[in-house]
């Protein structure tokens, strides 16, 4: 240990500093990848259950409006199937006007950008 403080202190920018910034940055680009996959995932896995009831359909929306993203196309469809299911067409409505909202809100974002502009 002394070893290593003795060479990060006497050359600034060593490997030593180096390596451990290149495993944070690693271990920090990992762990969002795993969790945008846990939560799509597990997303998807709450809509599928068959004894999902509509009280705890409406919830699981209402957690996705709390993240305020436009979901993928795979929760979307889950969402969906959920809803029919359960024959709460008012709820694929709700979702359809959130991500629109979500989506004029961050429109820049979302924009087509062409080479010659």
């Amino acid at each position: 240990m002394a070893l290593v403080s003795s060479l990060s202190a006497s050359t600034p920018g060593s490997i030593v500093d180096t390596g451990e910034l290149i495993i944070d940055k690693a271990l920090s680009i990992s762990k969002s990848k795993i969790y945008d996959a846990d939560l799509k995932t597990k997303v998807i896995a709450f809509f599928e259950r068959p004894e999902i009831d509509g009280w705890e359909a409406q919830h699981g929306f209402y957690n996705l409006y709390v993240l305020d993203l436009v979901h993928e196309l795979l929760i979307n469809i889950a969402g969906f199937k959920t809803c029919k299911r359960l024959n709460d067409f008012g709820l694929i409505f709700d979702s359809f006007n959130h991500q629109n909202e979500v989506f004029h809100s961050r429109r820049d974002l979302f924009a087509l950008r062409h080479a010659g502009n």
